[in-house]
């Protein structure tokens, strides 16, 4: 199944989530910053999915996060180690 369209920022109320796979999507609008919340999370795959702005500095809030990746999107400016 393919999604397309915008991320509710309500994803961020999922706060057991551990894993979240939206890969080869065609979403074309930001990530949400509220993925910044989602406080048991340990997988992050947002690979090849046409996300277009900066990655959100909230993903630094992550602190369970074991797994990250962010390639293939059109992600712009700096971020912070």
């Amino acid at each position: 199944m393919q999604f397309s369209g915008q991320i509710p920022p309500s994803l961020g109320n999922l706060n057991q989530l551990q894993w979240l796979d939206l890969a080869f999507n065609n979403f074309l609008c930001e990530l949400p910053a509220s993925i910044g919340t989602l406080s048991s999370l340990e997988r992050l795959d947002v690979f090849c999915c046409d996300f277009s702005s900066q990655i959100p500095p909230s993903l630094g809030n992550l602190t369970q996060l074991g797994y990250l990746k962010l390639s293939q999107n059109n992600f712009s400016g700096t971020n912070e180690a």
